[in-house]
């Protein structure tokens, strides 16, 4: 049995018995499950409470797969890692394969140590970002613009009929 059919095996079991798991996307909890629930750039674990934000991420981004019409890898699980928000909001479409002169990437993903490459130079640009930006104020300030927004789109709507 490979790895990942034993991975998708024990992935549908534990979203079959555990309601919390229910309505995760199978190809997400398989990265998880493998991952440990870590964050593959911080390393955090992301199950230490119920309120843990966590996401998964697509170590070769969306948009690149797009791009190069490589759809069938977007939620491949060579292509996804267990990522906390903070990484995953800092990291948004930072490709590490850019540059890595590779001839697939099929070849990229399968061989583990070109992929440990990749998830390091993300965990690089991550770690230089966050030093760049306080991204505890960037995020209260957009909490407080999210807040006017909502009222301003409140504001512009027609009140109800009672």
């Amino acid at each position: 049995m490979s790895e990942f059919s034993e991975l998708n095996r024990i992935a549908r079991q534990l979203r079959d018995k555990e309601e919390y798991f229910s309505t995760n996307k199978l190809e997400c909890l398989q990265a998880f499950i493998r991952d440990g629930g870590n964050c593959s750039y911080c390393h955090t674990y992301l199950f230490k409470s119920y309120d843990m934000a966590s996401a998964t991420d697509h170590l070769i981004p969306r948009k690149r797969l797009k791009k190069d019409s490589r759809l069938e890898l977007m939620w491949d699980i060579r292509n996804l890692v267990a990522c906390c928000a903070e990484c995953n909001q800092i990291k948004r479409d930072f490709d590490p394969s850019e540059g890595e002169g590779f001839s697939s990437f099929d070849e990229l993903l399968s061989e583990p140590n070109k992929r440990k490459k990749l998830i390091s130079k993300a965990h690089e640009r991550i770690e230089k970002k966050k030093k760049d930006v306080n991204w505890a104020s960037a995020f209260e300030r957009g909490k407080a613009r999210f807040r006017e927004a909502v009222e301003e789109y409140h504001r512009s709507q027609p009140a109800s009929a009672a």
